[in-house]
């Protein structure tokens, strides 16, 4: 489709938006679908005639996500990209007609927040720009200024070399499988066995030289700016390892998944070992360059872990374990953390949870005192994986740390005393109360620690991590709602509803 929209031009201009999904304007939506002047004299959703206001109802749902944020929208989510495609058709088309009006013969295409025009004199340049401009400052888009540039056909059709980059090395793998099965014992094919064989040149040695060449093309492509290359790379490696399945061999030195997996951790036995990097040594620092690229590292990690399950050997775990210091990990995440970067400290919670490094009982103080800082507002997310951490390794610890920490959660989930009691599960933190609310109602163990810690801390009016304690206050809030109850507090009732017959189901959000 891109080709097909910008065959024929002598040059090309490419930009993008600055923080797209991040900064982008909520108000916007409803500009661009339902044209800025009339969405600003209308602001309901549904207008005076019934009719539905698609553009402020879509703005209106994203701001319902985000506690009523304008500024950006959720990323990472189908619906988020179906909505924004949605709108920005609409940029598109205004950008279209701005170009027939005013300098014709320019096309153009647009990928999320690329855009690419295709035009064929530089007094056209001039005239993209202010159309940009323009429509950019109309609906208050930024774009990126160090991204914006004159590109070449062949820039744009840039492809990556990783994608089946290990098609023939996995045909090799194949054959030579065939080749060593005994299945050719006829005498009326050694012929052909002989010719197949040498035809494949295949020998453990084989996988190493493909590794090193693959490390070299990826290392490349990331230099050179060919976007996506290291994830793809990740990915490929991956595909690659997932496909190998061997059950002819009954000598691990054999079989494919058991070389494979060596060559990840090879070294060249005529330099002194400590002063070389194996193939694995070199993606983590990879990974550890570039935080997006956790997530397809703990892939990756997970398809070798299942071949090592399979050849029963963690040569590769049990070299990362020995080969990497954990407590550089646990740096990661103190900085992840206290710089608000919420995706990136959760991998790296969860690859160190993969490699069996214990890095979270010793942060549980750091976890305690960032909580207090206004500065620092940690997800979720992670602050679940510390909790999961803690109950599994309630045996660990003293009453002191006990204490200590359950009090950190309580202020954490505290909510204001004038709120309705109903409100718990629609305000911050309300996937933590649910997991603790789960937890004490199946574990018995955390369940006594819960009870005996409310016993000893009687100065917490509400015990917001006691399943009891919430079926009370659900109790009392359907007995008052049967008298005169306000809509409103109607709406929080029917909310606690749901979670309480999640939890009756015993449904966990999360599983760790």
């Amino acid at each position: 489709m891109q080709n097909k929209l910008l065959i024929g031009h002598k040059f090309y201009y490419k930009t993008d938006f600055s923080n797209f999904f991040h900064s982008f304007y909520t108000h916007a939506i409803a500009w661009l679908i339902d044209e800025k002047s009339n969405a600003k004299i209308d602001h309901n959703d549904i207008d005076k005639n019934g009719n539905c206001n698609w553009g402020n109802l879509l703005d209106h749902l994203i701001r319902s996500e985000q506690s009523g944020e304008t500024h950006g929208v959720p990323t990472g989510t189908l619906a988020t990209r179906i909505i924004m495609e949605e709108c920005m058709s609409y940029f598109d088309q205004e950008i279209k007609n701005n170009l027939q009006s005013n300098c014709t013969g320019i096309t153009f295409h647009r990928y999320v927040d690329d855009i690419i025009f295709g035009f064929d004199h530089n007094e056209q340049l001039a005239a993209i720009k202010k159309i940009l401009a323009n429509i950019t400052q109309k609906y208050e888009i930024t774009l990126n200024d160090k991204k914006t540039k004159l590109v070449t056909f062949d820039e744009i059709n840039r492809n990556s070399n990783l994608k089946g980059f290990f098609y023939d090395l996995s045909q090799k793998i194949e054959v030579n499988k065939i080749l060593n099965s005994n299945s050719i014992s006829n005498s009326s094919n050694v012929i052909l066995y002989r010719l197949i064989k040498q035809l494949n040149s295949f020998k453990p040695d084989t996988i190493k030289h493909t590794l090193d060449k693959f490390y070299i093309e990826l290392n490349t492509e990331i230099l050179a700016g060919v976007k996506g290359a290291a994830k793809l790379g990740l990915r490929s490696l991956t595909f690659f390892i997932k496909g190998l399945n061997e059950k002819s061999y009954i000598l691990l030195d054999n079989d494919c998944r058991y070389l494979v997996l060596s060559a990840l951790i090879d070294r060249d036995n005529r330099i002194d070992p400590n002063l070389q990097s194996t193939f694995i040594d070199k993606i983590l620092q990879l990974v550890f360059s570039d935080s997006r690229l956790m997530l397809p590292f703990i892939q990756l990690l997970d398809v070798i872990q299942l071949k090592e399950k399979e050849i029963k050997t963690n040569i590769v775990t049990n070299y990362l374990q020995s080969n990497w210091d954990k407590n550089k990990f646990q740096e990661q995440v103190r900085f992840y953390i206290t710089n608000n970067l919420h995706q990136e400290a959760y991998a790296t919670l969860l690859l160190c949870s993969k490699l069996n490094f214990n890095i979270i009982t010793p942060m549980f103080s750091f976890i305690e005192e960032s909580v207090d800082k206004e500065y620092v507002n940690i997800d979720d997310f992670n602050i679940i994986f510390f909790i999961h951490n803690f109950i599994l390794n309630l045996d660990l610890f003293s009453e002191k740390d006990i204490n200590a920490f359950l009090n950190m959660l309580e202020k954490l989930l505290k909510t204001d005393k004038n709120l309705y009691p109903e409100q718990v599960f629609t305000q911050a933190h309300w996937l933590i109360r649910y997991y603790l609310l789960f937890e004490d109602s199946n574990n018995i163990d955390f369940h006594n620690v819960i009870v005996k810690f409310y016993k000893t801390h009687s100065q917490f009016q509400t015990q917001n991590m006691s399943y009891d304690y919430f079926i009370r206050r659900y109790n009392s809030s359907i007995i008052n709602s049967k008298g005169k109850s306000l809509p409103l507090k109607k709406c929080f009732l029917n909310v606690n509803q749901f979670y309480k017959k999640l939890l009756d189901n015993k449904i966990q959000i999360i599983k760790l």
